[in-house]
């Protein structure tokens, strides 16, 4: 159970203060019924510029009153990236461990998820794709299948897709809520499971959303929910629809995912 935010390139002006957000979410974010308030487990945050990974850190603190969100948001206010993906964890599977912290990273590809994915931990990965997951969080076997589609000569969009639709056959899960870039393109999707107990009992269609915010009708930033008193024209994104960013061309679109 997370929050996730990212940072697109007309945020630039604004990097710094969408990024100092990610302290707001730890403290008081939207959690599901009956759990109690925060997402302090640990959190991370990546950038992108010139399509290539230029910034990744993960801590095991709380980013609630981090020192260093604070000193990188500084740093974003005076050198903007074209992309910050940006997560605050509540832990589900897994403890604080750094090595469980989101965003997870492989090659020039960085994930974060929200949402549980129960038992994928009996997926049979490839040799290879065993070696990315150091953690214990169902999210980084989720970031594995999506890498093992993509080494068997899928696109970066198909393998997204085609790992959903994997996990939504074969495992229980309550999200497979997600933001995926590969240093071209953002993808962002939302996909809860209303079949799922968890989700039917305690509402946690509620918890499971992504918005985007936008400014003059151009997409700023994506977030787990509404950031308030943000300038920003907050849209939902509806259950499976994926938004997806090009970061060269600042071509995007939303579309079902499923």
């Amino acid at each position: 159970m997370c929050r996730l935010l990212a940072a697109l390139p007309a945020s630039k002006s604004r990097q710094g203060e969408l990024i100092v957000q990610l302290s707001n979410l730890a403290r008081c974010g939207v959690v599901p019924q009956g759990e109690p308030e925060g997402h302090s487990d640990n959190w991370g945050l990546c950038s992108y510029s010139n399509q290539q990974l230029r910034h990744y850190i993960t801590m095991t603190e709380s980013a609630d009153g981090s020192k260093q969100l604070e000193k990188i948001s500084g740093e974003l206010k005076q050198y903007p990236q074209e992309l910050v993906i940006g997560h605050v964890r509540k832990a589900s599977i897994g403890d604080s461990s750094v090595l469980n912290a989101h965003p997870f990273i492989y090659n020039q590809y960085s994930f974060a998820h929200n949402g549980t994915i129960f038992d994928i931990s009996k997926d049979i990965l490839s040799e290879e794709c065993q070696k990315i997951v150091t953690g214990e969080t169902d999210s980084e076997i989720f970031f594995a299948r999506i890498m093992q589609y993509v080494g068997e000569g899928n696109t970066t969009k198909n393998a997204l897709l085609k790992t959903i639709k994997y996990i939504d056959k074969t495992f229980d899960y309550t999200a497979l809520n997600c933001l995926l870039a590969d240093g071209k393109t953002l993808y962002a999707i939302r996909h809860y499971n209303p079949k799922n107990t968890y989700v039917k009992t305690l509402a946690m269609a509620e918890y499971y959303t992504l918005f985007v915010g936008y400014e003059k009708e151009i997409p700023v930033v994506i977030c787990s929910e509404a950031i308030p008193d943000a300038p920003y024209i907050w849209k939902p994104l509806g259950n499976n629809e994926m938004f997806t960013y090009e970061l060269e061309s600042n071509i995007w679109d939303i579309n079902q995912s499923i």
